[in-house]
């Protein structure tokens, strides 16, 4: 009887120590030297980074417009991956949220500001002649120009630029004298007659693509500034088509 005892006894601490032993290893197996953390701790980071990535929040940027906290979030999980889920500190030497805005030359500024009264000229016009003829294409056109006007609205106010707009409800004022001239000129002509309107869109798309480009040229430099540009270039090439098909 002593000696079954002692027999179950042997078998039940042999697989104690095998269980333990297991334990050790897959411990050993998960973690490097200096005690580095690894598989559920790399998922988490990347569960959080995605997280941010599926609420919108950009996380890691080549020019640091990311939080560092963010940034590190990243970085740790990829190196998770990379290295076998074997967690490294990662560095974030960014300083600031949001990378350093340059300031624009004069051409630039200018332009800007140009363009943001230029946009809202063919808005007020199109609205105009939207009352008068009660045409569709003159009614999304002119909404499609207040997108337009609201772009380059938030380029003057990341650049510290003073917006020629006080009031977008007015329609027919202008800081710059030459487009309150063009403007009573383009509205005359586009009351008078509904293909003379239609001429009227072709003439403010013409002149805006013309000046678009040369706003372009000037603003190398911001690539910011010029893919708005270049937006707006695409919109005002799509109107101009439209409105030379009314006249065909």
């Amino acid at each position: 009887m002593r000696k079954r005892v002692s027999r179950v006894l042997l078998v039940t601490i042999g697989v104690v120590i095998l269980v333990l032993s297991l334990g050790v290893t897959a411990a050993a197996a998960g973690n490097g030297a200096g005690g580095e953390t690894v598989g559920v701790v790399g998922s988490g980071q990347q569960n959080e980074w995605q997280r941010g990535e599926t609420a919108g929040n950009k996380l890691q940027s080549s020019d640091c417009t990311g939080s560092c906290e963010g940034i590190l979030q990243q970085n740790r999980w990829q190196q998770n991956m990379a290295k076998g889920n074997r967690q490294q500190s990662g560095n974030c030497n960014c300083t600031a949220s949001t990378a350093e805005v340059t300031p624009l030359i004069e051409d630039e500024t200018y332009w800007l500001t140009y363009m943001r009264e230029e946009e809202k000229l063919a808005r007020d016009v199109y609205r105009v002649l939207y009352d008068q003829w009660g045409v569709t294409i003159f009614n999304n056109i002119a909404a499609s120009e207040q997108k337009h006007m609201d772009a380059i609205e938030k380029l003057l106010e990341k650049y510290g630029i003073n917006d020629p707009v006080t009031d977008e409800d007015v329609l027919g004022n202008f800081t710059i004298l030459e487009l309150n001239t063009l403007y009573d000129e383009l509205k005359t002509r586009g009351l008078s007659s509904l293909d003379e309107a239609y001429q009227v869109g072709v003439d403010i798309e013409k002149l805006d693509i013309e000046d678009l480009k040369e706003a372009i040229g000037v603003s190398g430099t911001h690539p910011d500034i010029v893919r708005v540009y270049n937006n707006l270039l695409d919109g005002s090439e799509n109107h101009l088509a439209a409105f030379e098909s009314h006249l065909d």
